[in-house]
């Protein structure tokens, strides 16, 4: 553990973050096609499809969705729009969608969403991969790890999970304020069903490879929770791969969405298997 280490420095890290974030999407948003559908009718209820102008209207393609991060609160799809760029170069439309917020809606309503958006806009969509950064990585698992949310709408469940920073298993990490409002008490029904590392012992089927993207520095959200997850279960899940980016704050997870280094290179490699 360094000075790194610690969540006022991976904070002082944030308006950076957003600057660049800005300015990427500024470049990038010019070569896209961008579509905000209503899945719902609270405000928070809505997705953004992104594709590449040159790509035929017409044209169907495989699809990734992205979940971003916020401690489920904080941002939009819309200021993380740069995040779609290493999933449109692999050829896949882009999913990015939106939810209801703490603190006045828990995992039981943010739930209750991603099954809205299943029904309304993923069923006859080919969904080959799921990704998520911090509190959206606990989405990505969520439903990349229940096999049921997919049959349920009669879709293939995804083969492809991106986790970069994420929130994995509630029992290792320092129950903050967040995520007290997100999964109440642990050991109860919401805890349970809202933890990632819960439903992915219990999970009938899981996809097929899997990348955990994780800083050591991590002050956010805790390395070792992840890392003992990845430890726990690699042997038995061959398609497990990892990148611990070394020296990496919260943030170094994924910064791939505004320029080229380590992380976007390994995320582009895995994408293109």
């Amino acid at each position: 553990m360094t000075y790194k280490n610690n969540l006022l420095y991976n904070s002082l890290e944030l308006p950076f973050y957003w600057c660049q974030t800005w300015r990427s999407k500024q470049r990038e948003v010019k070569q896209w096609r961008v579509e905000k559908v209503p899945y719902g009718p609270q405000r928070r209820q809505y997705a953004l499809s992104i594709s590449h102008k040159e790509w035929p209207e017409s044209e169907t393609r495989k699809a990734a969705i992205y979940f971003h991060g916020g401690a489920w609160t904080f941002g939009s799809p819309e200021q993380f729009l740069p995040a779609a760029r290493l999933f449109i170069e692999a050829g896949y439309q882009v999913i990015m969608p939106s939810h209801r917020r703490l603190p006045f809606h828990n995992f039981a309503a943010i739930y209750q969403d991603l099954e809205q958006l299943r029904d309304q806009l993923l069923v006859g969509t080919e969904v080959e991969v799921i990704a998520g950064m911090s509190a959206g990585g606990q989405l990505a698992a969520s439903i990349g790890w229940r096999p049921e949310y997919w049959s349920a709408a009669g879709l293939a469940q995804p083969q492809k999970l991106i986790l970069c920073g994420a929130v994995i298993d509630f029992d290792k990490m320092n129950l903050a304020l967040g995520l007290r409002l997100l999964a109440g008490k642990p050991g109860s029904p919401t805890y349970k069903f809202a933890n990632p590392a819960d439903q992915f012992r219990i999970a009938r089927s899981l996809p097929e490879r899997h990348l955990f993207v994780h800083g050591p520095e991590d002050g956010t959200v805790a390395f070792d929770q992840l890392h003992g997850f990845y430890v726990s279960h690699k042997d038995q899940n061959p398609g497990f791969e990892k990148l611990w980016v070394k020296n990496g704050t919260h943030l170094d997870s994924c910064r791939w969405m505004y320029r080229e280094d380590e992380v976007g290179e390994r995320v582009k490699a895995f994408l293109q298997k």
